[in-house]
């Protein structure tokens, strides 16, 4: 933000972030947990394809719009960095 004026990051850009890593945790492992193997999530992202050879399978539970929002805020309240990012896309 310092190099770059123009950049923005408000309520928006906050939903997109943590949309985007929710989306992939609940993918890559169960809506429940979120938790998801690293090998995994590597084969997704280094070589394109989901990773059936490393025995991930899909969850027989729905990834839901609720269950994201649920992974949304599990996201940010690991981060530790939430007080201050929140302060931010409130402001």
């Amino acid at each position: 933000m310092t190099r770059n004026l123009t950049f923005t990051y408000c309520l928006r850009e906050f939903i997109l972030s943590y949309s985007e890593t929710g989306l992939y945790l609940e993918t890559m492992s169960d809506p429940v947990s979120g938790v998801a193997k690293v090998e995994y999530v590597r084969s997704l992202f280094e070589q394109e394809k989901l990773p059936y050879n490393l025995g991930w399978r899909p969850s027989a539970a729905s990834n839901t719009l609720s269950s994201l929002g649920q992974m949304i805020m599990e996201l940010f309240d690991a981060n530790p960095n939430n007080v201050p990012e929140g302060a931010k896309i409130t402001a």
